[in-house]
């Protein structure tokens, strides 16, 4: 009887301790980026400056990655936006195969208390299938793609070669000043390509 008793107290106890880890274990990575007192750097205040001057506003100058110290994949892409404070965390590969794209992940943060969710995708404009065709096409022309029943708001790169989906629901001022931040990041990556 004791140690049926003692069985049902430790299988409790590993119970509540399971139960207290929030089911998956993972803690979110927080987005904290350099600059004004609310932690948002414009894309224009990154260009460079002359050696030894001051950006032209108050705001500090954010150190990030060089685009030309990225490739022109999914890979460089990801390495520029996470070196320049648009994303953080650990980046999950998507269902890439289902918009039509060569190669896809997601981002999942917190930015100023907020979760934020960053998907990006590469497409191969050599090579497009009709339902990569089709999901550029309405990212073109109407800004939103359909994803099981749902219209969802895209940026595209100016070049046409990604796509990214920024998803973060109520966002405050600074939320939405780093979105368009990270929006014109995206857009100018590989413009000349």
């Amino acid at each position: 009887m004791l140690k049926k008793t003692v069985l049902c107290a430790l299988s409790a106890l590993l119970l509540l301790s399971l139960c207290a880890c929030g089911g998956t274990g993972q803690t979110m990575a927080n987005l904290t980026v350099p600059g004004n007192g609310q932690g948002v750097v414009s894309a224009a205040s990154q260009t460079s400056q002359p050696e030894g001057s001051q950006p032209a506003s108050s705001e500090a100058k954010t150190e990030g990655v060089k685009m030309e110290d990225c490739e022109d994949n999914l890979e460089g892409l990801c390495k520029y936006l996470e070196g320049n404070y648009a994303v953080a965390g650990d980046k999950e590969e998507m269902s890439f195969q289902e918009i039509g794209a060569k190669g896809g992940y997601r981002y999942r943060f917190t930015y100023s208390g907020r979760v934020v969710q960053v998907e990006v995708y590469e497409y191969d404009l050599q090579n497009l299938d009709e339902k990569g065709k089709e999901f550029l096409d309405s990212g073109k022309t109407k800004g939103r793609i359909t994803v099981l029943g749902n219209e969802v708001p895209v940026t595209l790169s100016a070049n046409g070669k990604y796509m990214m989906i920024y998803t973060n629901d109520k966002p405050k001022e600074e939320q939405k000043a780093q979105q368009e931040r990270v929006e014109e990041l995206f857009s100018g990556f590989k413009a000349d390509s």
